[in-house]
């Protein structure tokens, strides 16, 4: 009995430890394991538009629970579920109640087998982790530039995830952009990309969610652009360098 005590005791802790109180994600039942994205840029109305579609996997014995997901300033078009990672049917999604600093907490409802969850949406027009910058604002000042900068738990402003530093992901992106501008990640990509206005990534390695992801800086020829994070987003015309980025400080 002093067993089975002593160890309920120590038990506790480590339960508590692993909830995450910036997060609504539950992946004590349900995890994310991959995020593909499929997303347009509208440098016009300053919105990113499309798909995640994220690999998901039970890790409960309780095959009833719903994923649950961050979201801030999201417009949730569409939710699907899938079995298979190819056939999808419509799901039951529904937001929760807004918190000024969590946002609103994403509840889908899932067939019990599931394995992938597809949902449309679109950011809001004061996404916290989206960077836009006019032609202005930039060192050439002829073209736009737009980065994400996910920390502390922005990322959740732009993708609907499980924005907790405990869910590891690996992911994929397809970018569309203005044909005239270039897309880069830090995730594996051809550094002799020319600008079609098309653009893939994949990331293999596991990482966590944009909140926890160590900085990087992604440059070019001509310029440092911004940090960033590993999931970061830059598009960006010939020398668009935001016009304070250390590439245009004095050496």
């Amino acid at each position: 009995m002093l067993r089975i005590l002593l160890a309920c005791l120590f038990a506790l802790p480590l339960a508590a430890a692993e909830r995450d109180d910036h997060s609504f994600a539950n992946p004590e039942h349900v995890r994310v394991r991959h995020v593909d994205l499929d997303i347009t840029t509208d440098f016009d109305a300053r919105t990113i538009r499309g798909t995640a579609t994220l690999t998901v996997e039970r890790t409960s014995k309780d095959t009833q629970q719903s994923l649950v997901l961050d979201t801030r300033g999201l417009k949730i078009d569409g939710a699907e579920a899938s079995t298979d990672e190819t056939t999808f049917a419509k799901a039951e999604a529904d937001l929760g109640k807004p918190d000024p600093i969590l946002g609103r907490a994403l509840t889908i409802q899932l067939p019990e087998a599931v394995k992938a969850v597809r949902l449309k949406y679109a950011t809001g027009p004061n996404a916290s982790a989206l960077q836009w910058l006019t032609p202005r604002q930039t060192a050439g000042k002829k073209q736009p530039l737009l980065f994400t900068q996910s920390q502390a738990i922005d990322a959740r402003s732009w993708v609907p995830l499980q924005d907790t530093p405990g869910v590891r992901i690996t992911y994929t992106a397809h970018v569309r952009t203005p044909t005239d501008l270039l897309a880069v990640m830090s995730a594996g990509n051809d550094p002799e990309q020319k600008r079609t206005g098309d653009y893939r990534f994949e990331m293999a390695q596991p990482i966590p969610s944009p909140t926890a992801a160590r900085p990087s800086r992604i440059t070019s020829a001509s310029a440092a652009l911004a940090r960033g994070e590993d999931a970061a987003l830059t598009i960006r015309g010939a020398m668009s360098a935001p016009a304070n980025s250390p590439a245009n400080r004095p050496r």
